[in-house]
């Protein structure tokens, strides 16, 4: 209490001028503590907004990943499905019976398929065909007799004009996947 009655007394004998320059120190610290207070507060919250949002972002992606695998995993079933169907399905035998079915056996040059090992459970067979004077009938009813086979999928296909007019030159990569071999099953 001493402290205040000490204060009051300096005040009251404070002329005029020097007692406004007491006020207007006062509120000028005031002003700055308040303003401190603010700028501390607002910061604070700023901060806590740019987490709250990286979080959010962060629970987005994971959402999207989520939803991806979800998808994978029906896809992945998918495919199993139809490889169970026909485990023993050849694409070889596939690709003939489609070639002699559209009276293209003179026309083409077929190398042996060759096997891909892939990551996790499957392996891929693939099938390189090169056809000779083709036109674009045939080449249309040859990609859609290949394309109304889920199995079977075209990897290239590269066209270019022959040496005959209005015939054309066919190079056709298809491929299936086959499932690998599981030790003990």
């Amino acid at each position: 209490m001493e402290f205040l009655n000490t204060i009051k007394y300096h005040l009251t004998q404070a002329d005029e001028k020097t007692f406004f320059a007491y006020i207007g120190g006062f509120l000028l610290g005031m002003l700055l503590i308040i303003g401190g207070i603010f700028y501390f507060y607002l910061s604070a919250v700023d901060e806590r907004t740019n987490e709250l949002s990286a979080l959010n972002e962060e629970r987005q992606e994971v959402q999207r990943l989520f939803e991806t695998a979800t998808h994978v995993k029906k896809q992945e079933a998918a495919v199993d499905k139809v490889l169970k169907d026909d485990p023993y399905f050849k694409i070889s035998q596939y690709f003939t019976d489609i070639v002699d079915t559209l009276k293209l056996s003179n026309k083409v040059t077929v190398q042996q398929p060759s096997t891909i090992e892939r990551e996790g459970k499957y392996r891929e067979s693939s099938l390189h065909a090169q056809f000779k004077e083709l036109d674009m009938k045939q080449i249309c009813e040859l990609l859609n007799a290949i394309e109304e086979n889920k199995r079977v999928y075209t990897k290239s296909l590269e066209i270019v004009r022959a040496k005959v007019p209005t015939k054309l030159d066919v190079t056709l990569d298809i491929g299936t996947l086959l499932l690998k071999a599981i030790p003990g099953t």
